[in-house]
């Protein structure tokens, strides 16, 4: 286990809890629908740094297998969770959300790579 991205990933889901907390408070998701984007992007993030704290960044395969399992059990939960349902082209939005999941996962990576290994 490396400590560095586990100690990040902490941080960064202190954040990430932060924001979620105060964008339910001032109704962001319903005002600013733009704020969804971030959100999965900051979230990708966080599960990546997760994932790196327990797996080798130089195993970029199982890596992304992890995180696309990640992200797809999020959408189900999203969606078994009625959270985001009756939206008009629902299937859409959760296509982009997995794609702005995996955006995060990859911009995680990179950091690692970049820092962690060089």
């Amino acid at each position: 286990m490396h400590r560095k991205p586990l100690y990040t990933a902490l941080a960064l889901a202190i954040i990430l809890l932060a924001l979620h907390l105060y964008a339910l408070h001032a109704y962001f998701y319903w005002y600013h629908r733009w704020f969804d984007i971030p959100m999965h992007i900051l979230g990708g993030i966080t599960i990546g740094s997760f994932l790196l704290a327990f797996l080798n960044a130089r195993q970029a395969k199982l890596y992304f297998a992890c995180m696309v399992l990640v992200v797809v059990g999020w959408e189900v939960f999203e969606y078994l969770g009625h959270i985001s349902t009756g939206q008009p082209h629902y299937w859409l939005d959760t296509f982009k959300d997995m794609i702005d999941g995996l955006i995060g996962a990859a911009v995680s990576l990179y950091v690692a790579r970049r820092s962690l290994w060089r």
